[in-house]
């Protein structure tokens, strides 16, 4: 059980996230500044530091909650091969759904871009789960022998970033990301086979 102390800077921590969050997606990253963002979560500029970080760490933190909500949601899958990719898909697209607003603002300032889709840590998260899962479609007769998994995996990844910043600018529906997103799966498939 968590002492009172931990307990306090865990709660102040995620006040401190959601307000980042809260800025980010209203006004974009630029509004993200340590003295703008201590104001919206009503602690002191040190507080942030010693709980979270820099700017940078904060929007690294921010990210990584998307990779731990993925972690958690694949807890939940027991599809192999092509139809665990289509379910990868699905969860995928409720996260950037979910957090929409906050990849338009990291868009918007060009930190995603910048970043690339290497170190956008979702999406790398996402290639290693598609990496294996095309290895068990190819273990399962799925997908040609000769196919290599680690690239089917890179490539899907890399359509899968410009669908995103396509859906995000376009204000798209879920439904558009989900089918853009498996559309690159069939190119993928095809490519790979």
């Amino acid at each position: 059980m968590q002492d009172l102390r931990t307990t306090n800077k865990l709660r102040r921590r995620n006040q401190i996230l959601q307000a980042a969050h809260d800025l980010i997606a209203r006004k974009g990253v630029g509004a993200l500044s340590m003295r703008t963002l201590a104001d919206a979560a009503q602690v002191s500029v040190p507080t942030i530091y010693a709980l979270v970080g820099g700017r940078d760490d904060v929007i690294a933190a921010l990210m990584a909650e998307g990779v731990h909500r993925f972690n958690e949601g694949l807890s939940g899958l027991d599809a192999r091969g092509l139809f665990r990719v289509t379910d990868l898909i699905e969860l995928l697209t409720g996260i950037v759904d979910h957090e929409r607003e906050l990849v338009r603002g990291l868009l918007a300032s060009g930190v995603l871009a910048s970043m690339g889709s290497g170190r956008f840590l979702l999406l790398q998260r996402m290639r290693q789960e598609l990496e294996r899962a095309f290895g068990e479609a190819v273990a399962d007769a799925e997908l040609a022998p000769g196919t290599h998994p680690e690239a089917a995996a890179t490539v899907m990844v890399r359509l899968g970033l410009g669908a995103i910043v396509d859906w995000v600018v376009q204000m798209g529906d879920p439904e558009d990301l989900r089918t853009d997103l498996l559309r690159s799966v069939s190119v993928v498939i095809a490519a790979f086979s």
